[in-house]
């Protein structure tokens, strides 16, 4: 298990009220602060699954999001950020990375890419039905 100091420090960072989103070069630098060493993809997705543990997907998510960008990034990591979406209430996100990983070779995601489609096609037609129904409405008056 990680260092319990280094994701309480994680945490302070991230949980910057100034500062919601950070760069890829701050996480970097951060982490690079903690670990007196320039960061590897591992430090970074081992953190993230921490977070995503303890159910802090949105900081799971920040680290994800600069990890899948990093060269040794493997596709755990790209699914667990489709995930974090997830949680998130983030479907159309979700599903984008859940294609990617589809796409380069982790077949386990095909039944979310499959749900996920099948559950946005559907949210989308009942908005637009939403809509006609109110534009009807509307003309009616």
């Amino acid at each position: 298990m990680l260092d319990q100091r280094l994701i309480a420090a994680t945490l302070r960072l991230i949980l910057r009220p100034s500062r919601p989103n950070l760069t890829r070069e701050e996480v970097f630098n951060w982490f690079q602060a903690r670990l007196n060493r320039p960061p590897e993809a591992y430090d970074i997705y081992k953190t993230a699954k921490e977070f995503y543990q303890l159910g802090a997907f949105s900081r799971a998510q920040l680290c994800l999001q600069q990890y899948v960008t990093l060269p040794g990034a493997t596709l755990p990591g790209r699914h667990l950020l489709g995930y974090c979406y997830l949680n998130l209430g983030e479907s159309e996100r979700a599903l984008r990375e859940f294609k990617k990983c589809v796409k380069e070779g982790y077949h386990d995601d095909w039944q979310l890419v499959v749900e996920l489609t099948i559950e946005i096609e559907a949210k989308r037609r009942l908005e637009s039905d939403m809509t006609s129904s109110r534009l009807m409405t509307t003309d009616a008056v």
